[in-house]
């Protein structure tokens, strides 16, 4: 992927030497042609003041994704946007307790789902700009979307009820966690425990391909991989 300056990247990579560690969000202030292309990109403290401009290549880079500026990537390649969440829809889901008539497991899953969305903003702040979404065969799990009255298949809590209430196989790896989407051959889950996002392989579930302190990062690293 091409990159020009002033474009927003995120480290891929820690950088001891300049004192930075992956996920760090900088800007690129010049673009290198020779001998390889590269960019120069300059990376602040909370204050604006520079902590470091190194020169870096490509791969050492990744787009910088928000759910925002992820719904203009949508809108622009003509992919349909999921509608957002009405915010009293949302208030309540967050909130409100889980129907009474619901088994243990069900309220449990519940009750995971709106502790991620209180603690974790940067992840319930997705459905105030649309209720997940479809892109290139990644799907980021839908809160109420639904088709002839019934949820889609990628409700957020019909997946997690499937993952921990199965007459088949419960896998242990996922029972204190959240999925919160899917691809081909992973799935995303939120871990409580180390407070981050997770990719993992639907094949070997028990290790975290990778972890990201925040969704931005996630959606990130998960576009990088289509583009």
């Amino acid at each position: 992927m091409k990159r020009a300056e002033l474009d927003v990247v995120i480290l891929g990579e820690d950088l001891p030497n300049e004192g930075l560690v992956k996920g760090t969000i900088g800007t690129i202030v010049m673009v290198f042609d020779t001998p390889t292309r590269g960019y120069l990109v300059e990376f602040c403290d909370e204050e604006g003041r520079t902590i470091a401009m190194p020169a870096l290549l490509p791969a050492q880079l990744k787009s910088y994704f928000t759910p925002g500026i992820l719904k203009t990537l949508l809108v622009d390649n003509n992919f349909p946007v999921a509608n957002p969440v009405d915010p009293d829809v949302m208030t309540d889901l967050m909130y409100k307790a889980a129907p009474a008539e619901w088994d243990a497991q069900k309220r449990r899953v519940y009750q995971d789902i709106q502790r991620l969305m209180v603690n974790r903003l940067d992840y319930s702040g997705m459905f105030e700009i649309m209720d997940g979404l479809e892109y290139n065969g990644l799907t980021l799990y839908s809160l109420v979307q639904a088709e002839n009255g019934e949820p889609v298949w990628s409700n957020i809590y019909i997946r997690n009820f499937e993952i921990r209430d199965n007459e088949s196989y419960v896998d242990p790896n996922l029972t204190d966690k959240v999925l919160i989407g899917e691809d081909g051959m992973t799935v995303f889950a939120y871990n409580f425990t180390d407070d981050c996002f997770e990719i993992r392989d639907k094949a070997s579930m028990d290790y975290a391909i990778e972890t990201h302190a925040n969704l931005s990062e996630l959606l990130s690293t998960l576009i990088d991989t289509l583009s």
